[in-house]
């Protein structure tokens, strides 16, 4: 029974440490896109 615990705590946590690394990844994803339209809109590459 004990193991199984343990087991059951590791899973859990591997899928939570994946879960915060891919909300992060999403964070990252969203600042990049936001500063490459910044700097497209400042070189007028976009036209409004």
């Amino acid at each position: 029974v004990t193991s199984f615990n343990s087991e059951s705590m590791e899973k859990y946590m591997k899928a939570k440490s994946k879960w915060k690394r891919s909300e992060k990844f999403q964070e990252v994803v969203a600042t990049l896109l936001k500063n490459i339209l910044i700097v497209l809109k400042t070189k007028e590459v976009l036209a409004q």
